[in-house]
């Protein structure tokens, strides 16, 4: 199944640094703008991480819900387990857009995962409809009946071995879709209506997504009052000519007397010092030679 969320507002840098009253033109926002992006794929992943850990909640209370899950607890730890693999959180690109991807079901596994797990824990039975008459006389069962214990025991160490063998094959847990979808068709797993419990998490999903959006703005405003001034523009704009190409750029005097030019776009940060490469000029302007060095904060 693929993941089925998602959050229609375009997540960019453009539109972060356009909540963060950056805009196209600015000299400040080629900069920003890498950051922007780590800024986005950060708060993304931790609302992934949030998420997830909602959604395992959610199916350890819809599983309470259920008498045979309630009953037999390894059920819900084998989920949770399952679920807690790093793998089904993620930052991922769907549709165009970025996604917080918090649940893969593809990993969890589907039906024919149950199937292999329960010709392993029964091969006698091979199928898991052919263990049918076995575990209902268990699930009708009535403890004062002889043979409960052991139909009981008989269920429980089959139950183990259906989960051991899902423990060791990707880390599974294909009875997901019997919680959320419901199950009345295979009898050997327990009975429900549908949960619907990752359908369940859409405003929930949308609600942090927005929320990842907001901070992923309040990140790059604090970037932006933090950039050095130079960045945005503080010292006069200038244009030099250097062996006939133009170069466009910012210029200052240094405590020296000497005056320096730094050609737009060279500028970065190197071991937390602003950087740039441009020129020194004389007092009327005139290039007197290339440079390249630290920027004035």
């Amino acid at each position: 199944m693929k993941f089925p969320f998602t959050y229609t507002f375009d997540l960019t840098p453009a539109t972060v640094l356009a909540a963060a009253g950056i805009f196209p033109g600015q000299p400040q926002y080629l900069y920003l703008e890498t950051f922007a992006m780590v800024a986005i794929q950060q708060n993304v992943e931790l609302v992934a991480v949030s998420l997830n850990r909602i959604v395992r909640d959610r199916f350890r209370r819809a599983m309470m819900g259920i008498w045979e899950y309630q009953n037999y607890p390894a059920y819900m730890d084998r989920l949770d387990t399952a679920l807690s693999d790093p793998r089904h959180t993620r930052a991922e690109y769907l549709g165009g857009r970025i996604q917080a991807v918090f649940i893969d079901t593809d990993i969890l596994g589907d039906l024919q995962d149950v199937l292999a797990a329960q010709a392993y824990a029964y091969p006698k039975r091979g199928t898991l409809q052919a263990w049918t008459g076995f575990y209902m006389a268990f699930v009708e069962g009535k403890k004062g009946n002889p043979r409960y214990q052991t139909q009981r025991r008989q269920y429980e160490n089959t139950i183990d071995k259906r989960l051991s063998y899902m423990a060791s094959h990707g880390n599974s847990a294909p009875f997901w879709m019997f919680i959320d979808e419901g199950n009345y068709v295979f009898r050997g797993f327990p009975r429900n209506n549908a949960m619907n419990v990752i359908d369940g998490m859409k405003l929930t999903y949308k609600r942090m997504m927005r929320e990842a959006f907001m901070k992923a703005a309040a990140t790059m405003r604090v970037y932006a009052a933090a950039t050095p001034r130079y960045i945005f523009g503080a010292y006069p704009a200038l244009e030099v000519n250097f062996e006939g190409k133009i170069y466009k750029g910012y210029s200052w005097t240094a405590k020296s007397g000497a005056r320096f030019f730094v050609i737009e776009g060279t500028q970065k940060v190197v071991a937390g010092q602003p950087w740039g490469r441009g020129f020194i000029l004389n007092n009327a302007g005139k290039i007197l030679r290339k440079w390249g060095g630290w920027l004035p904060k």
